[in-house]
């Protein structure tokens, strides 16, 4: 081979070579950028099923928070960077009673509390608004509104700024009046149990009158030796006696009614001999204060009735001897019994017990009939007796089914009605 075709050849194979080497840095380039894009692919995969499911949370997210809107019953209000609202929950709609969201959103937070609430009650709450910008933290508050509604608000920043927050309200009114209820039930029970020291104390002294005057009377009949003497003491031990037997008698029925053990024994009565049997029980009272007893008896009323003759006579007796013992001398007293209504033998019987004595203030007539109180403590301590007459009325004839009423005045007198409803006995069953 001649030396010109010799140096083509080399030439051809040195090219050939470059090419070779070009072509392997490009089949390697190639399967650089094949593996990039495999990686872009795998990537771009990845992004896409991350992407799907964030917007899958995203939009679990949102149908929650949806029906939390639309069915909690804690008023919830977004506002975004330029404080305006931009999401408020159905509740709130409901509470203010706004038709429809549009009327609403867009406005700010101040304008939204200055048009649900008192001027003081925004200024408030622009001070919590504050606070809650200033410390970056959540603010809890409560507030009442002018439709007397309380309310627990919060504020909760949701960016570093503070402009972006939510705004809640909860309507706590119930738990705010039971917790009123419970501080009232609770002082009420403190007072009650002041009341029922002060009548311990009075019912103390009530039972050691007459057990003292017993026991004196006792020891200075027996030390007598003049029969008059001795007949004067027994007598007085006599009064005693009875005394403190009706004080006792009265302790153990208010007992009973307090603890809804006082039961009615209903049989046959006999009205106007219980009546007359009143009359008879009053007139040692009414004669030592010279008093003038008027009886009015509708001469309608049946003879016999059904009732607890024991228990109706008390009443009758109770609502007399307080009569007379806040009556002056000389002064008069009355007793009316009438037969209102008479429908298949069952009589309406109203009865009133009047007196021209010291009346009772409007104030005074609020306690008349509770347990353990008397209207003024100086008054029934000088006219004796326990204070629980009227209490004890009043309670026997709710247990009989009616009603006790007073109409009274101060210094003109006072008159009680009961009403009671009895079954009146016919001839054929007194037989």
């Amino acid at each position: 081979m001649d030396s010109p075709e010799r140096e083509q050849l080399i030439l051809c194979q040195a090219e050939l070579r470059s090419v070779q080497l070009e072509n392997r840095k490009l089949h390697r380039e190639i399967k650089r950028h094949k593996k990039m894009l495999d990686m872009s692919v795998t990537t771009f995969e990845m992004t896409s099923s991350i992407n799907k499911t964030i917007m899958d949370e995203m939009a679990e997210f949102e149908k929650y928070l949806k029906w939390v809107l639309a069915n909690s019953e804690e008023m919830t209000l977004f506002f975004d960077e330029n404080e305006k609202l931009v999401i408020v929950s159905e509740s709130f709609l409901r509470f203010y009673k706004i038709q429809t969201k549009a009327q609403i959103i867009g406005k700010s937070a101040t304008q939204l509390l200055h048009d649900r609430g008192n001027q003081q009650v925004t200024e408030y709450l622009m001070l919590a608004l504050n606070e809650m910008r200033k410390n970056k933290r959540a603010v809890e508050t409560m507030i009442k509104s002018l439709q007397g509604y309380y309310l627990l608000v919060r504020l909760v920043p949701l960016s570093t700024t503070g402009n972006e927050f939510m705004y809640s309200m909860s309507d706590v009114t119930g738990l705010v009046r039971l917790r009123d209820e419970a501080i009232a039930a609770k002082e009420s029970a403190i007072r009650s149990d002041k009341i029922k020291s002060g009548f311990l104390s009075h019912m103390n002294h009530e039972v050691w009158t007459p057990l003292n005057a017993i026991t004196d009377m006792a020891q200075t009949g027996q030390q007598a030796q003049d029969v008059n003497k001795k007949e004067s003491c027994l007598k007085k031990i006599e009064e005693s006696s009875k005394l403190l037997l009706g004080i006792i008698d009265d302790i153990l029925d208010l007992s009973n009614i307090e603890s809804d053990k006082l039961m009615l024994k209903v049989g046959v009565v006999d009205l106007p001999k219980l009546i007359s049997n009143v009359v008879d029980g009053i007139e040692q009272q009414v004669q030592e204060k010279k008093l003038n007893l008027s009886i009015t008896i509708d001469p309608a009323l049946p003879k016999f009735i059904y009732a607890d003759g024991k228990r109706l006579f008390q009443v009758f007796m109770n609502l007399l001897s307080n009569a007379v013992k806040f009556t002056s001398l000389y002064g008069n007293v009355g007793l009316s019994v009438k037969k209102l209504a008479d429908l298949n033998r069952k009589i309406t019987l109203r009865c009133v017990i009047s007196d021209d004595g010291i009346g009772i203030s409007k104030e005074a007539q609020k306690t008349l009939f509770r347990a353990f109180e008397q209207t003024d403590n100086s008054i029934s301590s000088k006219s004796g007796g326990t204070g629980l007459e009227l209490v004890i009325a009043k309670r026997i004839v709710e247990l009989m089914g009616g009603t006790v009423w007073l109409e009274s005045e101060e210094g003109k007198g006072s008159k009680f009605y009961f009403e009671i409803v009895v079954e009146e006995m016919v001839a054929e069953e007194t037989h």
